[in-house]
């Protein structure tokens, strides 16, 4: 690893030195760079693949081709176009005497052995960049991607690290769409298209499991408390609410069946569904920084219900 700090250093500080001259990680054997470049994340990794030292680049493109990260980099150029070729329809032929829906199961039952042991091998390895690989399958279909869910966690015992996993894909996603991923009220609903909420919810409809984000607040909340950032995962509950947080909004203006009362706003209605996901956090300074992001929400319906020009 100081290896790799040297490396990092002599570029920063001398820029690209002439051949015969590199210093770090290019001045190692390549067997040992290859271990090295094996102990980096993945972006990290993907990121010396392009270096201008020769001996470097053959290094990291061996560790991502035939190295550790062989198995994530095999979902990431194959993956979906594998399950593509092997998955049956969604709803079985009418000429099937148990007309319906497939099971995952049935859907992938022409996938090797060879590609679920290598799908499998890579969702441990790697779960985040995993996660935001079949991510972006969704953009044409969400079927290869929750079936690539389904196979890799078979049961909502998988629960807790498929939402540990989807951190990054949420930022990011969120990013490549031009908004923060934090709860907003933004119009266009693009802008939540392809995040990793859908995808989840997709899986447990999959895998059969009865959860459902806005029934069970406190389980789902309480697997989001490892997110680094809870103001992101503050934005993951909003996008998976129904309609985005819109219903929210409205039973806060209106009222709701739940609290036996309609045609009157609720005080604090959008805060205290929020309250509920982060009720069992350890963390109180994550539990706030969740919290105050629904704020801003409840103080914009909390205008809207006084002004009688919106919606009504």
């Amino acid at each position: 690893m100081a290896a790799l700090r040297a490396h990092k250093s002599s570029q920063s500080s001398q820029g690209s030195r002439p051949s015969g001259q590199d210093t770090g990680l290019a001045a190692l054997p390549q067997e040992l760079q290859i271990r090295c470049v094996e102990f980096l994340a993945l972006g990290d990794a993907a990121s010396l693949a392009k270096q201008i030292s020769k001996g470097t680049r053959a290094a990291a493109r061996r560790a991502l081709t035939r190295g550790r990260w062989r198995p994530v980099c095999e979902v990431a150029r194959n993956g979906k176009a594998t399950i593509e070729g092997v998955m049956g329809g969604y709803f079985k032929g009418d000429d099937n005497p148990q007309v319906g829906k497939r099971t995952w199961q049935e859907r992938l039952a022409g996938l090797s052995d060879a590609s679920r042991a290598l799908f499998r091998e890579a969702w441990a390895l790697e779960p985040a960049e995993v996660m935001f690989i079949i991510n972006l399958w969704t953009r044409e279909s969400y079927h290869e991607a929750y079936l690539f869910l389904c196979l890799v966690e078979p049961s909502a015992d998988g629960l807790r690290r498929v939402l540990a996993a989807c951190e990054y894909s949420h930022r990011e996603c969120a990013r490549r769409a031009g908004h923060s991923g934090r709860p907003s009220l933004a119009d266009d609903a693009e802008e939540r298209e392809s995040l990793p909420s859908e995808l989840v919810g997709a899986w447990l409809r999959g895998i059969g499991a009865r959860l459902f984000f806005h029934q069970q607040p406190t389980l789902f909340g309480e697997h989001l408390e490892c997110w680094e950032d809870p103001a992101q995962a503050a934005g993951f509950v909003w996008a998976s609410s129904p309609d985005c947080g819109r219903e929210w909004l409205h039973e806060s203006m209106y009222g709701s069946e739940e609290y036996g009362m309609y045609g009157e706003g609720i005080p604090n209605y959008i805060v205290d569904k929020a309250r509920a996901y982060c009720s069992r956090w350890d963390d109180q300074i994550k539990k706030a920084t969740f919290l105050r992001q629904f704020m801003g929400i409840q103080l914009v319906a909390d205008d809207m219900e006084r002004d009688p020009s919106y919606w009504r």
